[in-house]
């Protein structure tokens, strides 16, 4: 019997080969965005596909008009850019928890309970992503020079940085020219905590 991600994935190609026969694409583009996508974000793209191949401009995600702009693109058009904004989102989620442990890993690192790795999660002291139903946590914030293990002043960055918290991950590992082109979180390991959180307020993060 076919597993669930299995008939979701087939689902998922049946939905987008229908679309892309409309924007010149064939069945091997559907099957691409459903192979590499995964479970989640296959899961995630259906429902945003189902759910705007025939919706109107107002229904659209608000992040996507402002990227399209004032522009007169047409239903088809919008859907089309919002699936490929869609996909580059998971592409770069699976880059950024490809080097990432789960919370017994990251329990057992820092000799501690699951649970204290969960309560340090909700206040925001760790970062922590659902990943296929488990908890990831990216290896980047753990610095063994740092309190309890973690990178010193995750959380006060954290929450001078608004928008969503795969935005705020990018942008604590992205080369940063202010910083002079060195990742904020690297600048924080080195000391110059003061000078990330300068950075932090002036910058907004989708």
């Amino acid at each position: 019997m076919p597993s669930r991600a299995s008939e979701q994935n087939i689902l998922a190609i049946d939905v987008l080969s229908k679309y892309f026969q409309d924007v010149g694409n064939d069945v091997e583009t559907a099957r691409f965005y459903a192979d590499t996508l995964g479970p989640e974000g296959t899961a995630y793209l259906l429902e945003r596909i189902t759910g705007t191949v025939t919706a109107s401009a107002e229904t659209l995600d608000p992040s996507l008009i402002e990227f399209i702009g004032v522009q007169n693109f047409s239903d088809k058009e919008k859907t089309t850019l919002e699936i490929n904004s869609l996909y580059n989102y998971f592409k770069r989620r699976r880059e950024l928890l490809a080097s990432s442990i789960g919370s017994v890993e990251a329990a057992e690192m820092l000799a501690v309970s699951k649970q204290t790795i969960h309560d340090r999660i909700r206040e925001k002291k760790l970062i922590g992503l659902v990943e296929s139903n488990v908890m990831r946590l990216p290896l980047f914030q753990f610095d063994p020079a740092g309190p309890n293990g973690a990178v010193a002043g995750l959380s006060e960055v954290l929450k001078e940085l608004s928008g969503s918290l795969l935005g705020k991950i990018s942008w604590l590992v992205s080369a940063n020219a202010v910083l002079d082109n060195n990742p904020p979180v690297e600048v924080m390991k080195r000391g110059d905590l003061e000078r990330v959180i300068i950075e932090a307020r002036s910058v907004g993060v989708a």
